[in-house]
């Protein structure tokens, strides 16, 4: 991209993560004496356990785990917050080195969703001042006026920002699909873009991280693994009905945010009648998201006795620690969901399975993605049609900077800790 002579009075851009990788997609916007960073998670291979010490922050600097974002960290006269798209790690998982000073904006459902995800132990406890707010309110920060749009991804509260000043209009996709529960809702704020006529969008990139010629290296585990990737929520859904009408008890591990999943599967085992049961901290988190109560049942080891005598008639959600069930009730059908451990490059997943299957369960890896696929990339990209569009929360940037080009779109690849002012974005 051509550089330009900065002024002053310049919208001054910063990308500090997720160029040509998945984990801590951060960029700052700064106007004057008025700074807005987009999400502020965990960088790829950071420990989120040694993120939640916020007594670290010096020393994760030095060592490169936090980004050198100047004239933050410490005392100065930048006013500076903080605006969130979405719960998952990779996008808060560093909310614990912000200075005391800085409000984190979010939408109301994804506030509401964190208290609860938290309450629950599925989140840790972040020291912030929370902003929760309410969807396409207009809101002021200096210079900056901005809005929430709701998204659809594999958790509560998911957002669309948008983000304007007199020299410079932005939007921050976070990440997104359109095979979920509400797709319509990513449809609305594509449409709301496209009328916005932004000058730059920032587009999650994930599903080209993953090149479907290359054959990954196969492990001897997946001969025991019987894939069933589903394109879309529903499709995942009607394949637990199928499954669900044998004779078997069925168990089932996926991930904690997508509770929108979970509850689609007990209003299904209810038709199936099936009891369902799960662990006592999922347990807690449905009571406080729910307004009606569930015919839902809390592990307990009561249950065991019930569950071997009638087996058929169960439908059991675990946690990733909860390995001492597949001993102790008849063998049947696990569905591994987007649960944890997430696969072969997670440490302890290869025992995971062969603990599973040493027991004679039918091991399922029964998944949705939580993303975009590449053709929905390049179609919402296009529909938006942006002055400069910016994959990135990928590992396949070039690749997708070159897809973006060929369809015509102008894209570049930005460099971390670079200026670019809004002279240069619009030109």
């Amino acid at each position: 991209m051509e550089e330009k002579v900065m002024k002053e009075q310049d919208t001054i851009i910063t990308f500090w993560g997720g160029i040509e990788t998945i984990g801590g997609s951060i960029v700052s916007f700064q106007k004057g004496r008025y700074r807005l960073i987009t999400d502020f998670g965990a960088y790829v291979g950071v420990d989120v356990e040694e993120l939640a010490d916020e007594t670290q922050t010096l020393a994760l600097l030095k060592e490169g785990k936090l980004p050198p974002i100047p004239d933050f960290y410490e005392d100065n006269e930048l006013q500076t917050i903080v605006c969130l798209t979405h719960l998952h790690l990779d996008h808060l998982g560093s909310l614990n080195h912000l200075p005391k000073d800085i409000e984190v904006w979010l939408s109301q459902e994804a506030y509401t969703f964190y208290q609860a995800l938290e309450q629950s132990n599925y989140l840790p406890k972040y020291a912030v001042k929370w902003r929760p707010v309410e969807w396409e309110e207009t809101l002021t920060f200096g210079p900056f006026t901005i809005q929430f749009l709701p998204s659809d991804h594999d958790t509560l509260g998911a957002a669309a920002i948008f983000i304007e000043t007199e020299d410079l209009k932005v939007i921050q996709s976070g990440d997104f699909r359109l095979s979920g529960f509400r797709p319509d809702d990513v449809w609305q704020w594509v449409q709301k873009a496209r009328h916005f006529k932004p000058d730059l969008l920032l587009i999650e990139g994930t599903a080209f991280s993953f090149d479907e010629a290359i054959d990954p290296p196969r492990d001897p585990i997946e001969d025991h693994i019987i894939p069933l990737k589903k394109a879309t929520e529903k499709a995942l859904v009607k394949t637990v009905q199928d499954l669900g009408q044998k004779e078997e008890v069925m168990v089932y591990n996926g991930y904690s945010q997508n509770i929108e999943r979970l509850m689609a599967l007990i209003q299904l085992m209810s038709q199936l009648n099936r009891q369902v049961v799960v662990s006592s901290r999922m347990k807690e988190l449905l009571d406080q998201m729910t307004d009606q109560p569930l015919n839902v049942l809390s592990w307990s080891d009561d249950l065991i006795e019930l569950i071997r005598a009638h087996p058929q008639n169960y439908f059991i959600q675990i946690e990733a620690e909860d390995t001492f069930i597949f001993g102790r009730i008849p063998s049947g059908i696990y569905l591994h969901s987007n649960g944890m451990p997430l696969g072969n490059f997670m440490p302890g997943y290869v025992e995971y399975v062969q603990h599973i299957i040493s027991h004679g369960w039918q091991f399922i890896d029964l998944s949705s993605s939580g993303h975009a696929t590449k053709n929905d990339l390049l179609t919402v990209s296009y529909m938006i049609n942006a002055e400069l569009t910016v994959g990135w929360h990928t590992f396949g940037a070039e690749n997708y900077q070159i897809a973006l080009e060929e369809i015509g779109l102008r894209s570049f690849l930005p460099e971390i800790g670079k200026n670019y002012s809004s002279c240069e974005i619009n030109h």
